[in-house]
Formats: structure tokens, sequence, C-alpha cells
């Protein structure tokens, strides 16, 4: 369950391909740099494999199929990471800026999945904004500070279904088709 191998530092790698759902803090502050992951893997939990340690993944391959991915959970020194079209909810400060950054946007837009993830604080003086059509949640905490200052227009597509939390809140949670995220 949640918290089950927090801050296991001498665990390196670890094979969760038979998972469903990887619960909240999980791998939290471990030392793992390597996960098999499995086709059949649907949520990851807030937290799951936040690491504040400057140790633990550096690079992951989420597979097709994946739906949710937690706040928080991937936060840290993640370098290269895959996420699949198939997800479409991505909790706040999920994706680890080192990464991040490094990635293209679509009108200041980081998209991922199905999911408008974040908007990039570079870009400055954006007054209309149009989140594309297939998209069908927008993540928490998605406006930047400079989006948040020039915004007048917001054209949403047809396709999305949730603008922020999923379903509601619990302890910072937030439950995602029976999954705490």
């Amino acid at each position: 369950g949640a918290s089950a191998f927090y801050a296991t530092t001498a665990l390196s790698s670890v094979d969760l391909s038979s998972l469903e759902t990887i619960p909240e803090q999980c791998f939290q502050n471990s030392s793992i740099s390597s996960v098999k992951l499995g086709k059949g893997l649907k949520h990851i939990g807030a937290c799951a494999f936040a690491n504040y340690n400057d140790s633990g993944l550096k690079s992951i391959t989420l597979p097709e199929g994946l739906l949710t991915i937690g706040y928080l959970a991937f936060r840290g020194e993640i370098e290269s990471m895959h996420i699949p079209s198939t997800v479409e909810y991505i909790g706040t400060e999920a994706l680890s800026n080192n990464w991040l950054y490094n990635q293209p946007t679509q009108q200041g837009v980081w998209y991922f999945g199905k999911v408008a993830y974040a908007y990039d604080n570079r870009v400055a003086g954006v007054s209309a904004l149009n989140i594309k059509e297939g998209t069908v949640s927008i993540s928490d905490g998605f406006a930047a500070e400079s989006l948040r200052q020039t915004l007048r227009t917001l054209s949403l597509p047809s396709s999305l279904k949730a603008i922020g939390v999923v379903t509601g809140e619990a302890d910072n949670a937030i439950r995602y088709d029976g999954a705490f995220l």
C-alpha cells in the first residue's frame, strides 16, 4: 500500500509488471534506478516515485494503457521519460522540471497524452490561448504567472472532460477511477 517502500535506500530495481496501480508514496525517496512496468498499469499514485535526494530513477518509459499520473509522482531528477498517448490525467508538479523544460510546447502549452499539463512560464505576452482538440483534462496549477497576467481569451475543446481535480480531494490526494492519485 501507500508508503510501502518509502525511503528504501538499498533497493536498486523492482519489477512492477503485474500491477494495475502503484500506490501513493510507494517508492518515494527510495534509491531504485530501474523499474519494469507492465501493460496493465492504469494508475500511478501521488509521490509514487518522487525523490528529493538526487538519487533514484533517471529514466522511465510508461506503458500504453496508463490513464493517470498522480501529483508529484515523478518529482525529482528524471532526465528521460516517455508518457503514452493514453494518459488522461496528470497531477500538479508530477513531472521533473529537469525533463519538462527540454520538451517542446505548442503555443506555450506542454501536452502529454490527452492532457494539457502546464503552461511554460518562459513564454510571455499571450492574450489568447486555444487548448487543442483531443485534450480531455487540464492539470491543476496549469496557468503560469506569465499567463495569469496576460490571458484575455481561452478556447476549450469539445473533448475536455475535466479542469484540475478529477473527482474530489482527500488529504491532498485525488481519487480517479478508484485509485488515489
